[in-house]
Parts: structure tokens; C-alpha cells; sequence
């Protein structure tokens, strides 16, 4: 090639740019061989076709078209709070340059990738069009506090992505102290510690409960019998007085769902051995 040959761009507009910047558009090695052509912050102004011209010192012009698509503008559609197993159903959508291309969707959730997207419809924009693609699953507790979204390209970070919040009953469980089985064995009037381990969403209250002489689950009074919760950990205090046996459970609640009970915990008092003095005169020495 000729040095002295010169290359032209044509921009999307029917412009010829004459030096070697217009607007956002920058042509760099203006060197007669070689015209690159640079377009810093695309928009959707700036899809369409662009050509690029060589004009030799001797001899006819040779060009070359190039089209550019824009996508952008992404975002997806989907509640926030689901219950455990509830369907989750959202929506992704992107805007586009029309092209003979399909628009590449992937679903996520947190950095878990997936192609199953359910089915699809455009919307015409004027000269763009609005792709959009649509996806049913059922929750799962691990896409609590997860990011469910939509790309059409990860590299790019083409990407739109909303936080999930999973709510699911309450459940609860009584962790013994030791590896003994129950029943838990204990002095009259000894306080008795039981523990109790909950999970749920929202964070469930648990109370402690005992079973009456009518077979009947009774709250015991919270501020009488709570000592401390930590980290879903729920320690009770209970001090045996007057029966010789009695049942207790946990009992947890959080507002979705069946309540939950824990395993019955009995506690036992243990017996007093009487001891008496008796004589035998005949064995008096």
C-alpha cells in the first residue's frame, strides 16, 4: 500500500470525519495504511454502519461497512421476599439494535449460572426493540440473601441483579448438656438449664413450655424462666419445687408456617434415702 494513500471514515450519520476527532469518535495511526476507528462511551446514537474508506493514488476507491449493535439498559423484574418453595418468577428485559442475532440470556443466582429461561418476547422501540425473557423457579433457603439476575454478558458486566429474601418456618431443637439420656436427674429445688436451637426466617421467638396434669402445653412465664440467646442458642432456667417428675419443650414461632415444638425434655427428682437406728437388746455388749 501506497503512503500516500488516504483512509477515510464515514460515520453512522453519513459525516466523513476529517480530522481526527468528532465528538466522542477518535481516529488514531492516521499514518495513510491504517485508520482506526475509536468511540468512547457508546450509546444507542452510535448504533448503525460505519465505512471505511481507502482512496489510492492511482485507481478506484475500495471500502469496507462494518455495523455496530448496541445492548444496554438492562434490568430485571422480580419480587424481593418469597416463602420457602413459593414460585419464583421474574423477568429480564434489554434493549438492542435490531439484528439477524438472537440476544444471549443467562439467569443467576449468586454465582450459580443457569440457561432456563421459560420463553420470550420483543418489543418494537422504534429502531431498537426491547428483548425480553422470562424464568419460573421454585425458592430454595439458599437463595436467601442471594442476588438473582440476568446477563447477556458476563465480560462486559452487561448485568441487572436484585436481592432475594427467602422466608421459611421456624424450627427448634433441644440440645442436651450431655451425652446422658434423658431423664435429666436432679435435687429438689436445683435449677436445671435447657438449651434450645432455633432457625427460621424472620428470627422466631421460642418460649418454654411444660405439660400440665391435664396434658395440656403451658407457657411458662418469659421473664420468670429466660436467662440469655445468643446466636439462636435460647437458654431457660427451671427449678423443680414440688413435683418429683415433669415434661418441658421448646416451642418456636415466626409467623410462616406450622409453629415448632422440640423433642419433650423430662426431668426427675431424685429420691431421699431415710435412715433409722434399731436395737436388738440380746446383742448389747
Amino acid at each position: 500500500m501506497d503512503l500516500s494513500d488516504v483512509i477515510v471514515w464515514v460515520l453512522n450519520n453519513n459525516t466523513t470525519m476529517e480530522d481526527e476527532s468528532t465528538g466522542r469518535r477518535y481516529a488514531t495511526d492516521r499514518s495513510g495504511s491504517m485508520a482506526y476507528l475509536e468511540i468512547s462511551n457508546v450509546t444507542f446514537e452510535d448504533a448503525g454502519f460505519y465505512k471505511c474508506i481507502r482512496y489510492p493514488k492511482q485507481g478506484y476507491a475500495e471500502s469496507k461497512t462494518n455495523r455496530l449493535h448496541v445492548r444496554g439498559e438492562m434490568k430485571v423484574e422480580v419480587d424481593r421476599n418469597f416463602t420457602l418453595h413459593d414460585t419464583i418468577t421474574a423477568k429480564c428485559c434489554v434493549r438492542s439494535t435490531k439484528s439477524e442475532y438472537d440476544v444471549p440470556f443467562e439467569w443467576f443466582i449468586s454465582n450459580v449460572w443457569s440457561v432456563n429461561d421459560k420463553f420470550e418476547e420483543t418489543i418494537s422501540i422504534d429502531t431498537d426493540i426491547m428483548y425480553c425473557r422470562n424464568i419460573s423457579i421454585t425458592s430454595e433457603r439458599k437463595f436467601h440473601e442471594n442476588f438473582f439476575g440476568c446477563s447477556i454478558s458476563p465480560e462486559l458486566n452487561v448485568t441487572s441483579k436484585k436481592p432475594l429474601h427467602i422466608l421459611y418456618p421456624a424450627n427448634v431443637e433441644w440440645i442436651p448438656l450431655t451425652n446422658t439420656p434423658p431423664p435429666i436427674m436432679v435435687n429438689r429445688n436445683q435449677n436445671v438449664t435447657i438449651t434450645c436451637l432455633s432457625d427460621g426466617n424472620p428470627s422466631p421467638s421460642v418460649l418454654l413450655q411444660k405439660k400440665t396434669s391435664k396434658n395440656q402445653w403451658m407457657d411458662l412465664p418469659l421473664l420468670e424462666n429466660f436467662w440469655n440467646v445468643t446466636d439462636k442458642n435460647w437458654k431457660f432456667s427451671y427449678n423443680i419445687t414440688e413435683e418429683t417428675t415433669c415434661a418441658l419443650r421448646c416451642f418456636a414461632t415466626n409467623g410462616v408456617g406450622e409453629p415448632s415444638a422440640s423433642d419433650v425434655i423430662t426431668i426427675e427428682v431424685l429420691g431421699r434415702c431415710a435412715f433409722t437406728k434399731s436395737y436388738d437388746p440380746e446383742n448389747i455388749y
